[in-house]
């Protein structure tokens, strides 16, 4: 069975990112690890920093105590949480399966994607180059920790791909959720909104009214995910 060149950069990826867990743990001084009961040791060392915030919404939920000196996990937004509930509730979160899985597995996905990107841009060297440098940049290393990168970078490149083919409205709800994963997506959400707004300027036989109702819905779903949980926040306080 001849194996693909994208598939040779995710065997890389996953090569590079074992080595690096590996020596890290066994070679340097440990950094501060999220000491979770019952983790395998391998797996502490992937589930660290502000994995623990995100571990520690799963399991108890959001709470504030309402002191501003202290750093409180409303900060953390809850798209990834939210997916480690779910399997946490099929493996546990004992075990590392519903906590550092699903981002490893969504990462791959984004290289993937990424590819399938890179290809409308470009020629297919230039395309499989471009993926490698994707799949090897430093911060792929939180493609296998407890982290939302990967599920951001993900529904970035969706929205990107969505773009290209003129799907707007897909466009916008891949970008509604990813602001579910952290506040930086909104500018994805402003971007969407006034390319749409651009291409609306030049469609012929749309009223007006139309055209605002279009791009009033279009500009929500781009900003539903971070809509929804600042209205949480604000009905659970």
């Amino acid at each position: 069975m001849k194996i693909r060149p994208i598939d040779k950069i995710v065997i890389a990826f996953l090569l590079t990112i074992w080595i690096g867990i590996w020596l890290g743990y066994y070679f340097f001084i440990p950094g501060v690890t999220y000491n979770y009961n019952n983790t395998a040791n391998i797996l502490q060392a992937m589930i660290h920093w502000d994995a623990g915030w995100y571990l520690d919404i799963v399991q108890h939920g959001y709470h504030y105590n309402g002191n501003d000196l202290l750093q409180q996990n409303i900060a953390f937004f809850p798209l990834y949480p939210i997916i480690m509930k779910f399997f946490g509730q099929f493996f546990g979160l004992h075990n590392g399966i519903a906590t550092v899985l699903p981002a490893l597995f969504i990462g791959i996905t984004s290289i993937y994607a990424f590819h399938a990107l890179a290809k409308t841009l470009l020629n297919e060297n230039a395309s499989l180059f471009a993926t490698a440098a994707y799949a090897l940049y430093p911060g792929a290393t939180f493609f296998a920790s407890a982290y939302p990168t990967s599920i951001m970078n993900l529904l970035v490149i969706l929205t990107f791909l969505s773009l290209r083919k003129k799907k707007y409205f897909m466009a916008a709800i891949a970008t509604g959720i990813s602001t579910a994963a952290g506040a930086l997506l909104v500018f994805l959400s402003a971007t969407i909104t006034l390319v749409y707004a651009k291409e609306l300027m030049f469609k012929k036989n749309i009223r007006m009214s139309s055209r605002i109702a279009q791009l009033i819905l279009l500009g929500f779903l781009s900003i539903s995910g971070i809509a929804g949980f600042m209205l949480y926040q604000q009905l659970a306080g």
